[in-house]
């Protein structure tokens, strides 16, 4: 059995250590490549493919054609559950900012909303 394992000296490292052979290796990592990310808010279709309410898409680049960009769509619960999360976390965020610019601190449309005496 492979076990895969986070190394604690650094967070970039993950290692594959087979129980069996004892044998331990470390697993090649890969920059992100991600330009950016959309999480679907409702069934539909994007260039003709099924799209579900929280699938993720991503557009990644593809370095071997020039950087263009490549769709890819992911189907799965533990990734849309965390962006459901910072999507819950970010209204939260909002909220509170602007409830803060209703007192003393002037509203400016910023990204987040306040200037506080800046």
């Amino acid at each position: 059995m492979v076990k895969y394992l986070r190394a604690e000296s650094t967070s970039s490292e993950l290692i594959k250590f087979n129980t069996e052979t004892q044998n331990a290796e470390t697993v090649r990592s890969y920059g992100t490549g991600i330009d950016w990310l959309w999480v679907a808010d409702e069934d539909g279709e994007f260039d003709g493919n099924p799209v579900s309410k929280g699938d993720v898409i991503f557009s990644m680049y593809v370095p071997q054609n020039g950087y263009a960009r490549k769709i890819i769509i992911v189907k799965d619960e533990g990734l849309s559950a965390f962006y459901k999360e910072i999507t819950e976390w970010r209204k939260k965020e909002e909220e509170a900012r602007k409830k803060e610019c209703m007192g003393e601190s002037p509203c400016c449309g910023t990204w987040n909303g306040c200037c506080a005496n800046s």
